[in-house]
Order: structure tokens, then sequence, then C-alpha cells
């Protein structure tokens, strides 16, 4: 019995055969993965990846939450680069604070209740 081999995984370097896992990306720029081997390739990811699910882009394979063209990436976050642009954290800047909308509150109560 021979087993064919896909060739060397990209990610551990040890020979893969095709019961054993895949060959990703376009024709010409193929990686080889073993099942186990098929994660996320953004820094401090590390999902496991399926043919259904894996994003290919840039020589590399990504979940859909970090393919560069599409996704976000957690590096940024990771790193403490993240500034008072991105619209999250200035949403949470500029928000009511809890004080004002009490008052705010209990100011409208107070004239319908005086009317």
């Amino acid at each position: 019995l021979i087993m064919a081999s896909l060739g060397k995984c990209t990610r551990c370097n040890k020979t893969c055969y095709q019961n054993e896992g895949f060959r990703v990306g376009p024709p010409g720029k193929e990686l080889v993965f073993h099942k186990l081997c098929l994660k996320c390739q953004n820094e401090g990811c590390g999902w496991q990846l399926t043919l259904t699910s894996y994003k290919f882009c840039d020589g590399k394979v990504w979940c859909k939450n970090h393919e560069p063209m599409r996704g976000f990436s957690n590096v940024a976050h990771q790193k403490g680069n993240v500034t008072s642009d991105a619209v999250s954290v200035d949403r949470a800047l500029n928000a009511p604070k809890l004080g004002t909308v009490n008052e705010q509150i209990r100011a409208g109560g107070e004239r319908n209740a005086q009317v």
C-alpha cells in the first residue's frame, strides 16, 4: 500500500499524506497543512480551521475574523496600539455619563409631576 504525499506541512514541516491533510490556496500558491495544523496565522489567534472556514490572503491562512481584506485584527489590540480614532473607543468616550442620564430622567419626572 503506497500513500501519496502532499508535501511538507507548512506549520510543522513534517510529511503530510493525503488522508492526513489538505492543500489550501489558489493554484500555484497552494500550501499543505495537516488537519490539526490548519490554524489561523494571526498572532495570538490560532483558531482551528477547516476547508470551509479558512480564508487565504497574502500567502497565509486566516479565520474570517482576521482575514486582512475583510476581517479585523487583534494584533493592534494586543500591543496596545488602539487609538481614539477607533469607532468603538470614540463611542465609549462620548457616551452620556450615568449621572447626567439620571438627572435628565429625574428632572423630566419632576416637571411631569408639577403639571
